[in-house]
């Protein structure tokens, strides 16, 4: 009977026009974004190299002679004049492709900064100083590059790295509202056509499941081919990329650098999940109070009810969880930032959006079970 229910409920989601549309639009979202992130400024390794050749000079400029008399502000000053050796050097290998030796003086590079931050940065202003964090960032990277082996990717106008911008974008508050108002609805059909549902003796969990299945199933097939189509007009307008080429994510308080498909699986898993979270959380809000406008309305207020207590400067950990739907700000080590709390990485959010997910299931459970017993 719950194969036959779930049947009759996909009949209903395949004639709702409402979903087709919601769907429609996720997938031409991930077709036209393209247009802007190709207009959009995007730093290649040449440009970062010329302005990272135009801070150093302006550093040298303006090093003050009297501290160059000192041991430490020699130093300095010599550690500067290598840097901008080293950068020109990497100008001229990357003209050349000459990736490797471009990573090892990217190696040698990021050597001498961390010395500079070690001697206080003695007679350089602190704004022109490259952050620690930052540095180990590239080290991430370059390191990752040179131990595969892996060419450098120059043009970031590329499928691989348009995929993670769209996916970026999507993360958050506009995968939620796309979620969440096409689950607003789950119950409607349950609510007004009583005796139609009341024919299927199977109970009311197996149903909500059955409708949590088929919209979970639905969705994730929308964002796959989505990010398929999207990644097929961004390879036909420039080129298809590298997709073993790194990206960088927050993990166990530091950066380490994973490969592009690795970052998108990690994406997408978690957006799966997250659509059931959404789902669970719609049918909760449904059945208090009957209504598809209401649980759009209230559920956008709770994914902004941790921003609420932020600004009222109040700590309210428990409502942090709605802040992992943001999975790529959790990956990128933002949300992290943001909280102040170290412990915020990939594993811990799809914890929390594993407890919450169980939450809901109970607090479902919970609710119809008093109603029944109430009857």
């Amino acid at each position: 009977m719950f194969w036959k229910y779930t049947l009759f409920e996909t009949k209903l989601l395949i004639f709702n026009r409402k979903n087709w549309v919601l769907g429609l639009l996720l997938l031409l979202f991930f077709i036209v974004y393209f247009g802007h992130f190709s207009d959009s400024e995007q730093v290649s390794l040449k440009m970062q190299k010329d302005e990272e050749s135009y801070v150093i000079d302006s550093i040298l400029n303006q090093f003050p002679e009297s501290q160059q008399k000192t041991s430490e502000g020699e130093e300095i000053y010599q550690n500067l004049l290598e840097q901008s050796s080293l950068i020109n050097y990497q100008k001229f290998y990357l003209q050349k492709k000459q990736y490797d030796d471009y990573i090892a003086n990217g190696l040698k590079l990021n050597d001498l900064r961390l010395r500079v931050i070690e001697l206080e940065h003695q007679g350089i202003p602190e704004y022109l100083v490259k952050p620690k964090e930052e540095i180990m960032k590239e080290e991430a990277l370059l390191t990752y590059i040179r131990d595969n082996e892996l060419p450098l990717q120059p043009d970031p106008i590329v499928a691989n790295e348009f995929l993670i911008f769209a996916l970026q974008a999507v993360s958050g508050l506009i995968f939620f509202t796309f979620v969440l108002v096409m689950g607003s609805e789950l119950l409607v059909y349950e609510q007004r056509n009583r005796t139609v549902v009341n024919g299927f003796p199977i109970s009311f969990m197996s149903k909500m499941n059955s409708k949590a299945i088929i919209y979970f199933l639905f969705i994730c097939i929308v964002l796959v081919v989505s990010v398929v189509a999207g990644g097929w007009n961004a390879t036909n307008q420039s080129s298809l990329g590298d997709f073993s080429y790194p990206v960088l994510i927050f993990n166990n308080g530091s950066y380490e650098a994973i490969s592009t498909i690795q970052y998108l699986l990690y994406v997408i898993g978690a957006l799966a999940l997250i659509t059931l979270v959404i789902l669970y959380l719609a049918i909760l809000l449904t059945m208090i109070f009957h209504n598809a406008y209401a649980t759009i309305l209230i559920g956008l207020s709770f994914f902004f009810i941790s921003d609420f207590f932020l600004i009222l400067g109040m700590d309210a950990p428990i409502f942090h969880v709605m802040k992992f739907i943001s999975i790529t700000n959790v990956l990128s080590g933002d949300l992290s930032i943001s909280l102040h709390n170290p412990e915020v990485d990939y594993g811990y959010a799809i914890i929390g959006l594993l407890l919450m997910l169980i939450a809901l299931i109970t607090i479902i459970y919970t609710i119809n079970k008093a109603r029944y017993v109430r009857k």
